[in-house]
């Protein structure tokens, strides 16, 4: 499966589900193990995946961001 059949995986099967974007969000790092802005945005709806993250790193997890070489966008991944 490519990188964005994940997300799309994922909207299909967990998204209808009554969650926070905070919660799809740690979900899907525990399930896939990184995300993107663009899988954030498919999978989820989140439009402010950084602003998220951040509030996950304040409650105490440890998201790392790396960004891919080749484009411009950040890559956060669960340690």
């Amino acid at each position: 499966m490519d990188r964005y059949g994940n997300a799309t995986e994922y909207n299909s099967l967990y998204r209808n589900a009554k969650k926070s974007q905070r919660e799809m969000i740690l979900e899907y790092l525990f399930l896939y193990g990184s995300i993107t802005p663009l899988e954030a945005i498919i999978g989820l709806g989140c439009y402010r995946l950084g602003a998220r993250i951040w509030d996950l790193r304040k409650e105490g997890f440890n998201i790392v961001t790396e960004t891919d070489p080749e484009a411009n966008y950040a890559i956060y991944k669960l340690n």
